[in-house]
């Protein structure tokens, strides 16, 4: 059996390459990180040494997939034609600088309506993630990350994201990143081995196993259904270690790579929610 692919979002403060170096020192073979600032539309230039020793780095250590999460204040879904294009532009930006990195994966929330239907959103996720694909670079893959649920949240249910992948003819460069916490906040119960095998059987009715290519794995800090996107610590929330167990050992998700966001609040807690999953998935070999 191939080893776990597991790793954390891991900062890019101080310089692009010192992320890989955090990356190894934390045990990880996998990483998420930024390109540029998640809060902000400009993004400075990237270094060519440095995008060679991070690359260099990256490749030493053995650390893959390398997912890129864009800027936060894409917003896929919106109706405003000034956000949409700067949406659209943004995100092609964050492909493109993906692509110098050598990156698997881009990872982007699908957005949110303002008083308009989800439906109208879905409509408007799929024109514009059209337009990117023509001219965006062919690497990496952009994967879609379902929702929490908060109010006109496109992608919170699976319906949504297999929506958008149908109004794409099945494009092969758009996959497909599950969040655990944003999952249970959006009302799926995945506490249990039964609660997981159930939400395996929706996503193979949906968008498809073969979609998802890698999973955040984050508890939430709120309960069932509550529709607000909070992470905590593995077993530390809502979902629980019995959860996590049936998830990361269920037949689906075993070979999927896992990338981390769990909460930073002490030197300690990247090693101890890695620690976690690593256990858990010893627990039960199939």
């Amino acid at each position: 059996v191939s080893p776990m692919r597991l790793g954390l979002h891991v900062s890019i403060a101080g310089r692009l390459s010192l992320a890989a170096e955090r990356a190894e020192a934390l045990g990880c073979n996998a990483m998420q990180i930024f390109s540029r600032s998640p809060r902000g539309w400009a993004a400075p230039e990237m270094d060519a040494a440095e995008i060679a020793r991070f690359r260099g780095l990256r490749e030493k250590s053995d650390i893959r997939p390398l997912a890129i999460h864009a800027s936060y204040l894409i917003n896929l879904a919106s109706a405003d034609p000034a956000l949409s294009r700067r949406s659209r532009d943004g995100l092609i930006d964050e492909l493109s600088r993906g692509e110098k990195l050598g990156a698997d994966y881009l990872v982007v929330h699908v957005g949110s309506v303002k008083g308009g239907t989800v439906e109208g959103g879905i409509r408007r996720v799929t024109k514009l993630l059209r337009q990117v694909l023509k001219s965006a670079p062919p690497a990496p893959m952009l994967l879609l990350e379902n929702m929490a649920g908060e109010r006109g949240d496109v992608g919170a249910r699976l319906e949504d994201l297999a929506g958008i992948l149908d109004g794409l003819d099945g494009n092969g460069r758009v996959g497909v990143c599950l969040d655990t916490c944003h999952l249970f906040a959006a009302g799926y119960d995945i506490r249990t081995k039964a609660g997981v095998d159930s939400v395996s059987k929706e996503i193979q009715r949906t968008i498809g196993a073969e979609r998802i290519k890698l999973i955040h794995m984050n508890d939430s800090k709120k309960g069932l259904g509550c529709g607000v996107d909070r992470h905590q610590h593995i077993g530390g929330g809502g979902i629980g270690l019995a959860g996590f167990r049936a998830f990361v050992n269920h037949s689906l998700f075993r070979g999927i790579p896992v990338i981390l966001e769990t909460p930073k609040d002490s030197p300690e807690a990247d090693t101890r929610n890695l620690g976690i999953v690593r256990k858990l998935r010893t627990k039960e070999k199939k």
